[in-house]
């Protein structure tokens, strides 16, 4: 993924949101415990991020 950045690739933005979903609905169905509810908050402000203008405008460019 990392890769991907250095290379602007549109495929590891993707691949981050995949992931990050991922995480997200796995510590829905392991709600009980407290590191998944860290986690998730993780995951989740990870993909805020990458939706932001910034990122996608950086990855996309400007247009």
């Amino acid at each position: 993924m990392a890769y991907a950045y250095i290379g602007l690739k549109t495929w590891g933005w993707y691949g981050q949101i995949v992931i990050n979903g991922l995480i997200i609905l796995l510590a829905i169905f392991g709600y009980s415990h407290y590191e998944n509810i860290i986690l998730m908050l993780l995951a989740g402000g990870g993909m805020a991020m990458l939706f932001s203008s910034q990122t996608k405008a950086y990855l996309f460019g400007s247009n």
